[in-house]
């Protein structure tokens, strides 16, 4: 008897979909105010509860050099915000945009807690 290997889905795993952190107003300010300065959202990221997440910067799709995305998170680490990856509270993805658009997005979301 053959063994089916199940596909990852969120149905057979213990983990749930991220959830897009809805800004407050105050934090739509500073982040408009400041024209979208990494120290901006630096004050915003610790309101992420685990599992939401923030897209914070974005590049032009066609855009092959991604450091103005790294720099960016070089930015709100020297804001004391522990981005990386592991164990670090703060993760990040840069995923390829999909067919038709126009940005790649740097997205920020906050890991849970391990117990």
């Amino acid at each position: 008897m053959k063994t089916r290997i199940q596909t990852p889905t969120i149905e057979n795993h213990a983990w749930t979909p991220m959830r897009e952190h809805t800004l407050t107003a105050e934090e739509e300010d500073e982040i408009l105010l400041s024209d979208r300065e990494p120290q901006a959202y630096a004050r915003v990221l610790p309101h992420l509860k685990p599992g939401e997440y923030l897209e914070v910067a974005k590049i032009p799709a066609t855009q092959r050099n991604v450091s103005y995305l790294q720099n960016f998170m070089d930015a709100l680490r020297r804001e004391g915000i522990d981005v990386g990856r592991g164990t670090a509270p703060y993760g990040f993805k840069m995923p390829l945009p999909e067919e038709g658009k126009e940005f790649r997005d740097l997205i920020i979301f906050r890991r849970g807690v391990k117990e």
